[in-house]
């Protein structure tokens, strides 16, 4: 639609995208590299492209690496009862008990088992992300339940960790280190608030206070695979994967049991949205983290969340494997 609207309204469309497909609806196309624009193509009256100014690049990203399936390696076992979801006729309504009520999940019953990968696909206003938040404790659902380890979610507080489409959104601190020391609950921990309140008065304390946090944060930021220099910088500074891989950095530091990413390829590049695919599947496959993601790409996400369900106006509709799931290795969890 937006490849229109130039010629039905007379309006000029700027559209920053990654994907080929899309720019090559366009009149003209730039591409940038490390903040300079290194092809401009303009259209021509034969109906392709003469260069501009800047002679022309490949526009494709570099191609996706696709992963083994989780399944080759063996999944560390956790201890039981550690990262279960059960949810049993669990349904939610918007405006509930009001004229504008609107139901966006009827009746969903499931179980995600404590290491598992789980896909939610289906299309806009599916009910994906009301599962999401409902899962992540940060809706009540309208009836049904929703339970981790047996326990209602809204009990587990931090147990379950959420990171939402839009990355920066979630980041609300202005350096890399603030945002994960915040994120990760330490200063309001038990263990630190005596040595906080003594800090305040002593300059030996608060040193040492600062370099335990700086050991932490560098630690929280391996685990995402970023350099621990990344700790002193600006949020605004970030790209998208990095903004995305601080979030979770932040969610990690607790320690969940369950992670729930929703839409976390969006707007990453082919190399970002490998890297961050194959850092999920370390975190799966190696932590044993039970993983739900939401998406509208399930092709590269399914080679470490094997199984899928669709939603259709707020239910289950199909449910699958993505995946064959070949014999259990020697000393892995089945």
């Amino acid at each position: 639609p937006f490849a229109e609207l130039p010629r039905s309204h007379g309006m000029t469309v700027v559209h920053i995208t990654h994907h080929d497909v899309e720019a090559a609806a366009a009149h003209r196309v730039l591409r940038l590299e490390h903040g300079r624009v290194v092809a401009d193509s303009v259209p021509d009256l034969g109906g392709g492209t003469r260069p501009g100014p800047v002679p022309p690049a490949p526009m494709g990203a570099a191609p996706v690496r696709y992963i083994p399936a989780p399944y080759a390696r063996p999944l560390l076992p956790r201890a039981p009862g550690s990262g279960e979801l059960t949810l049993h006729e669990l349904g939610h309504n918007y405006g509930h008990d009001t004229v504008w009520e609107h139901r966006a999940l009827e009746a969903v019953t499931l179980s995600v088992e404590a290491g598992e990968g789980l896909l939610v696909v289906g299309e806009n206003g599916s009910g994906k992300s009301t599962l999401a938040w409902i899962i992540a404790g940060l809706l009540r659902p309208t009836y049904g339940l929703c339970l981790l380890d047996g326990e209602s979610v809204r009990r587990r507080r931090g147990a379950v960790g959420i990171a939402f489409q839009y990355a920066r959104l979630q980041l609300q601190r202005p350096t890399v280190g603030a945002e994960i020391i915040d994120a990760a609950g330490w200063l309001n921990a038990e263990e630190f608030r005596n040595r906080v309140d003594a800090a305040r008065t002593d300059a030996r304390l608060a040193r040492t206070l600062e370099a335990e946090l700086d050991r932490r944060v560098a630690r929280a930021l391996s685990v995402v695979r970023l350099e621990p220099d990344l700790a002193a910088r600006s949020i605004e500074e970030l790209s998208g994967g990095q903004q995305r891989r601080v979030a979770i950095a932040g969610l990690l530091a607790r320690d969940p049991r369950v992670l729930v990413l929703d839409e976390p390829l969006a707007g990453l590049d082919g190399p970002t949205r490998t890297a961050l695919v194959e850092l999920l599947a370390e975190l799966r496959v190696n932590k044993g983290l039970t993983l739900v993601v939401v998406t509208h790409d399930p092709e590269l996400l399914a080679t470490i969340c094997p199984r899928v369900i669709r939603l259709e106006r707020g239910r289950v509709v199909a449910g699958t494997h993505a995946l064959p799931k070949p014999p259990a290795l020697e000393g892995s969890v089945a």
